[in-house]
């Protein structure tokens, strides 16, 4: 895709980049797996695309040529799949944009049902619900504000089978949502529930932490069994703008979402940094060798890799668990990847730690697989 679809939008981009990458492996395994999925896209625009005619940087315009790519491509692996996706728009003007694109398009992706809505994604949810059949769902929440996606309705759209992906807007929430207020604690209990808001009731709420209230809410009353997110920079101003906030029950999604992650986030903050080399951007003394907030967090993560593997490997004693559980429980909160994990646990096998299993699988195995058990037992040497 033309980056000068995305001039000064870097941050948008680096968002499309996410949604597209994990597109791009959520279709083939999903797909490969079920047979049929559906795309759900709650607030799906357009606004402030650049593209008029094919619509290339827009998330339901991504969508459509990913998810029909996919599915022709495993079409022609003798392996036919369905797809569909919903796309839901609440702006009258802006739904009339989605809508005639859409009827335009259709015979172009033929590998893909479409349904284009105008209305709230509260309003819709049912709908939404009713029109969604096939036996996995990806639902993406992008709104252009803070509101518009209460519990209900995700709770409506997020049945069964099913992943999720939320636009934490840091900015806008930072803004409105910082100061005890009568408004504040309404939202709060629509979107996170009544018993989350109530512990923040009367005092001061820095975005982080509502975001906290959010990657809980994920879990408690969306049931997902894993919540990560990735944080990507507002260019002009150098700091965070917002999460990408991802759950799932499987811990594959997980591993793919660290995955494209992991090649989508550099490259946003590497343009940024190179934007400021060049002056575009205003520059600061020490900014120029600064990462991002996915590079910062990311090295932090990676010092701090040892003792967290440890300690969780410590819980394995009486609990023992797959490489692939155990490496999705790491990831869930920390930005590195399964290789890294696997150093580690290699390590811990060499000094008589845990138990290397794999070499049960393979005597020449150095680390784990991700079936294969991690269990500790220091404690039964010592």
């Amino acid at each position: 895709m033309g980056d000068f679809l995305y001039d000064e939008r870097e941050q948008t981009k680096a968002k499309h980049d996410l949604l597209r990458r994990y597109l791009e492996r959520f279709a083939y395994k999903i797909l490969h797996g079920y047979g049929a999925a559906d795309f759900i896209d709650g607030f799906s625009g357009p606004w402030e695309n650049k593209d008029r005619t094919r619509f290339r940087d827009t998330s339901f315009g991504i969508a459509l040529e990913t998810l029909n790519t996919a599915a022709a491509n495993l079409a022609e692996q003798g392996k036919p799949a369905r797809v569909r996706c919903i796309f839901n728009e609440k702006d009258t003007a802006a739904a009339k944009d989605l809508a005639d694109f859409v009827e335009r398009v259709r015979p172009e992706f033929p590998r893909v049902e479409i349904h284009a809505l105008t209305g709230s994604f509260e309003d819709n949810a049912p709908q939404i619900d009713r029109l969604a059949t096939h036996p996995f769902r990806l639902v993406f929440v992008d709104p252009t504000g803070w509101t518009g996606y209460p519990l209900e309705a995700l709770k409506t759209v997020c049945r069964g089978r099913c992943e999720l992906i939320l636009n934490f807007m840091h900015e806008h929430i930072q803004r409105h949502l910082y100061h005890p207020s009568e408004d504040r604690e309404r939202w709060l209990r629509a979107i996170v529930g009544d018993d989350i808001a109530a512990e923040f009731a009367g005092r001061e709420l820095p975005a982080e932490d509502i975001r906290a209230a959010v990657l809980r809410m994920f879990k408690t009353e969306l049931r997902f069994v894993y919540a990560c997110h990735s944080p990507i920079e507002m260019v002009e101003k150098r700091r965070l703008h917002f999460s990408m906030i991802y759950g799932t029950s499987a811990a594959d999604g997980v591993f793919v979402l660290r995955e494209v992650e992991k090649k989508a986030l550099p490259d946003h903050e590497w343009k940024v940094k190179d934007r400021r080399a060049r002056g575009q951007l205003s520059m600061f003394d020490d900014e120029e060798h600064s990462p991002g907030p996915y590079g910062a967090m990311r090295s932090r993560h990676l010092e701090d890799l040892p003792a967290l593997v440890t300690e969780l490997a410590r819980q394995t004693k009486d609990a023992p668990r797959t490489f692939k559980r155990f490496a999705a429980t790491v990831m869930e909160k920390n930005y590195v990847s399964p290789t890294e994990i696997k150093e580690k646990v290699g390590e811990l096998a060499k000094q008589g730690l845990i138990e290397p299993t794999w070499k049960t699988r393979n005597e020449k195995a150095r680390v784990p697989d991700v079936g294969d058990l991690i269990i500790w037992i220091a404690d039964e040497i010592n």
